[in-house]
């Protein structure tokens, strides 16, 4: 077989690979639609009591107001007495407002208010 013949036979065999992984790609990209709509109509059915919906990982969670959303980047980090998880919902009134202020204050935590 000449090499000019092998080029071409892996060139078709490229083009062949191409197109395979093309039509996963545009199945896993329909599949992930398929799952952000069944997200997005849970959270819908959920936010009717409520303004502020938090989606993860195929869960939809409804969060009521006057609630505090803590986001921790370093989960585990400690502030205010409490080892923070990565994300985790308070009633408003959980902290003191010396605590609440040094919650706000600290640049590894990200406080986010829920009111009416």
């Amino acid at each position: 077989m000449s090499a000019k013949s092998t080029a071409t036979q892996n060139a078709k065999a490229g083009t062949a690979d191409t197109e395979a992984t093309g039509g996963v790609v545009e199945h896993l990209v329909e599949k992930f639609d398929e799952v952000m709509d069944a997200e997005a109509k849970a959270a819908k059915a959920q936010a009717v009591s409520s303004q502020v919906v938090l989606l993860s990982k195929g869960h939809a969670r409804s969060v009521p107001n006057d609630s505090l959303i803590i986001v921790c980047r370093e989960p585990g980090f400690r502030r205010a007495g409490i080892a923070h998880p990565a994300v985790k919902v308070y009633a408003a009134d959980r902290f003191d407002a010396e605590q609440l202020a040094m919650l706000v204050a600290e640049p590894m935590l990200e406080v986010i208010g829920v009111q009416e």
